[in-house]
């Protein structure tokens, strides 16, 4: 006799794929109308990457993001609505990976959890970044392809799989440079699905691992020169080679610190996410599953692993890095560097929950421990970081000191201990129940995000006078000052005059400007603050910002 859920199930196969698609027809829905004429929010990240796609030259961008730049300067077309038509190529991206994923979860699952995992993909709190002109959506397309080859493709022969998937993280990286810190993960995936594989594997995960590494090259600079030109043949892009270049002579024992600093951050908050999926995937392969498992299975662990390590992994380093500049840098929690795998986490749950794994009892609590020792010092020690929408919207919605975070550990906590003692029921717990709360604080959080950027903020408001005074023909002849704190709305402003020669001058408070620090041939000012620019003349002054017209024959000329 058939269990009454799976029989329904069965019974109307065609009911229950009219509603998943109609979930998804409303999540994009949601999505689309909860971004829809938004006024941007992440400063200096939007301006730098409409500049860089839309208003200058691909060979002079910072970053070496061709493809999505080139991708995305189609936007142009759209006019003064450049921004809402980003955000939806944005959800067309993140939503053209969908099919990927469920293709891949339902080579490990039942196709019923299936269908729930993608529905959680598509309201994931990752579905933020669609709001932003920022390549997240696009990067995390291109890792649910990257998956669906090296998961569900696993009747193609090693080589093929090598190829492909050389050639989708070479593409990654000309959406973001941050795939060429997974290519050592592909490389040692492939050595490890050679071995599940069987008969001669060093020689064959090798010769994968190289194929994999010359195809993603050929991408990488192939295409890059072909978009970018010369540029398109730098390895890390300017913006990133001067951060290494002037990093070079920092002491590596002085990184130690914020490492472990930003490491505990990250654990904590993997942990009181996901701390029952992490706990089945190190047991999983602390107990040797990948050995005794089917290759499948195996595959799933062994990606999973990989992935999370080297993208968490490059977000700690690099959080350090920044450390060392500024100490309050080393407590931000970069988990956009990383939430991409989260999908494949939720899939070690589910896939556990349809062919739990006994092992070790003592195995099994030891792991547990581990984990839960992090869940309890998130509770106490998590308030001390940095967290927000921004970098990482999973975790800024569980805050510590209100219900939800506390409701999370709880849930977390117990789970876990279920978990170790051997209930079966303790990872479909975590799917269909706590994995959906934390999905729906999450989004709560975002909504009350993306609700305060409906309104204008003064960098809006002095970019709006400017286009609406200065003519069109001129505005690249703006230059903007305040002081240092004002930069994020300088930015905004540059974001609506939508010139790339638009200049932002910091200042320290008060300070006046001189003739001699302006860009030659700028004739315009935009000034925030209380800084004298005795040379010019007023045109319109606000109780937030004064624009000025450069009258004074002192002024730099122009060449």
């Amino acid at each position: 006799m058939q269990p009454a859920m799976s029989s329904t199930f069965e019974r109307k196969p065609g009911a229950w794929r009219a509603a998943f698609l109609l979930a998804l027809a409303g999540v994009f829905a949601w999505l689309y109308l909860r971004g829809h004429g938004l006024y941007p929010a992440v400063f200096a990240d939007e301006w730098y990457y409409s500049k860089m796609s839309r208003l200058a030259p691909l060979g002079e961008a910072l970053l070496p993001s061709y493809l999505y730049l080139w991708l995305f300067s189609a936007s142009s077309a759209c006019g003064a609505g450049f921004l809402d038509c980003v955000r939806l190529g944005n959800l067309a991206l993140y939503f053209a990976a969908l099919p990927f994923f469920y293709l891949t979860a339902r080579r490990y699952t039942t196709q019923a959890l299936a269908w729930l995992l993608t529905l959680f993909a598509a309201a994931a709190p990752l579905n933020a970044y669609t709001m932003y002109f920022m390549p997240e959506a696009s990067y995390w397309f291109g890792f649910c392809v990257l998956s669906w080859i090296v998961l569900a493709q696993g009747h193609w022969r090693l080589w093929r799989q090598a190829l492909a998937s050389g050639l989708v993280l070479g593409a990654m990286s000309l959406v973001k440079v941050h795939a060429l810190f997974l290519l050592p993960a592909l490389c040692l995936y492939l050595l490890v699905a050679a071995w599940l594989d069987g008969a001669a594997w060093v020689r064959r995960g090798l010769m994968a691992a190289v194929l994999a590494t010359l195809a993603m090259l050929a991408v990488k600079f192939g295409l890059g020169w072909l978009l970018a030109g010369d540029a398109g043949l730098s390895l890390l892009g300017p913006f990133y080679q001067s951060n290494v270049d002037s990093g070079s002579t920092s002491p590596r024992l002085a990184l130690l610190g914020p490492v472990a600093v930003s490491a505990m951050g990250h654990g904590m908050a993997l942990a009181t996410l996901l701390g029952v999926p992490l706990a089945i995937l190190l047991h999983g392969l602390a107990s040797g599953a990948l050995a005794r498992r089917t290759a499948a299975s195996g595959r799933l662990l062994a990606w999973t692993f990989l992935m999370l390590g080297a993208a968490a992994g490059l977000a700690v380093i690099y959080t350090a890095s920044l450390a060392a500049g500024e100490a309050s840098e080393g407590l931000r929690l970069h988990l956009r560097y990383y939430s991409f795998v989260f999908p494949l986490l939720w899939l070690v749950a589910a896939a556990s929950a349809t062919a739990p794994d006994g092992g070790a009892r003592w195995l099994r609590w030891t792991v547990a421990a581990l984990i839960l020792m992090l869940v309890i010092a998130a509770a106490v020690s998590l308030p001390t970081y940095s967290l927000s929408v921004v970098d990482g919207p999973d975790i800024a919605a569980m805050n510590m000191r209100r219900t939800a975070g506390h409701v999370t550990v709880v849930l977390q906590a117990a789970l876990l201990l279920a978990w170790a003692a051997g209930r079966g029921n303790a990872a479909r717990l975590f799917v269909l129940c706590l994995l959906p709360i934390t999905i729906l604080v999450a989004q709560d959080r975002i909504g009350s995000f993306a609700a305060g950027h409906q309104n204008s903020n003064p960098g809006d408001r002095a970019g709006a006078l400017v286009l609406e005074t200065v003519p069109a023909a001129e505005r690249g002849k703006v230059t903007l000052v305040g002081s240092a704190q004002d930069l994020p709305q300088l930015m905004r402003a540059q974001f609506h005059i939508d010139h790339a020669d638009s200049v932002a001058l910091a200042l320290e408070d008060g300070a006046p400007l001189s003739a001699s620090q302006l860009t030659p041939g700028h004739t315009w000012l935009l000034v925030m603050g209380s800084h004298p620019a005795p040379f010019a003349t007023v045109v319109r002054r606000t109780d937030e910002f004064t624009l000025l017209r450069v009258t004074s024959h002192n002024a730099t000329p122009a060449p």
